[in-house]
């Protein structure tokens, strides 16, 4: 077996396309590229950077590639992994199947993020401007919502929203930033999720938009 296909099957071990193996390891997605396909040899910079991230150890891939090994016996210091957080395309909810994973986000380690925590992407914009369309909220599935919390509710287990969880003269609410509030019918709704942290990408939502949006 060679490094080709030892990468190949770890992205699908992992289930990772290679734009997000190549965000993980930090090789450029296109010289990942070539080497999958054989087209190109790594470098050992390269073989370094991929090592904590394959099966064999670094020297063993170096022997593999065709290059010795400077130090066998140096001991390597353990990578610390970023935390991969799965995008789906619908909520965590009980009774459903399993969502779709549309991509993954990568949170450093001191993050806090535990496991179970997903994202899920923003749909309109009665949210704006805490949130716009596009954006990708962090969820907690367990999280016990209060009001003041943003939470992801489910309504007829069917329409999934964004919205705030408010409490107005002991009655609880659904309200979005822009538009109605709902009073919180729990023979319809319920709350699936409690939004942890957002993710927005500013290079589809540029800044003077962003102003806009606040200002109106």
């Amino acid at each position: 077996m060679d490094i080709a296909e030892i990468l190949f099957q770890e992205m699908r071990r992992r289930e990772m396309s290679l734009r997000e193996f190549a965000a993980l390891t930090g090789v450029d997605h296109s010289t990942l590229s070539q080497i999958r396909n054989k087209k190109q040899k790594p470098s050992p910079q390269t073989v370094h950077k991929l090592a904590p991230y394959l099966s064999p150890s670094e020297d063993e891939l170096m022997a593999l590639v065709g290059y010795r090994s400077e130090a066998p016996s140096r001991q390597r210091l353990q990578p610390t992994l970023p935390i991969a957080v799965p995008v789906y395309d619908q909520p965590v909810s009980a009774g459903k199947g399993e969502p779709a994973i549309q991509q993954y986000l990568y949170f450093s380690p001191d993050s806090g993020i535990p496991p179970g925590w997903y994202g899920l992407p923003v749909i309109g914009s009665c949210m704006v401007p805490h949130l716009f369309e596009g954006d990708v909220v962090v969820v907690d599935p367990e999280g016990q919502a209060e009001p003041g919390d943003m939470v992801v509710a489910e309504i007829d287990q069917e329409q999934a929203l964004v919205k705030w969880f408010t409490k107005h003269r002991g009655q609880l609410f659904i309200e979005p930033e822009r538009g109605e509030m709902v009073p919180f019918d729990d023979s319809r709704m319920r709350i699936v999720g409690v939004v942890m942290k957002m993710w927005r990408d500013i290079r589809k939502k540029p800044r003077k938009e962003i102003l806009r949006a606040a200002q109106g």
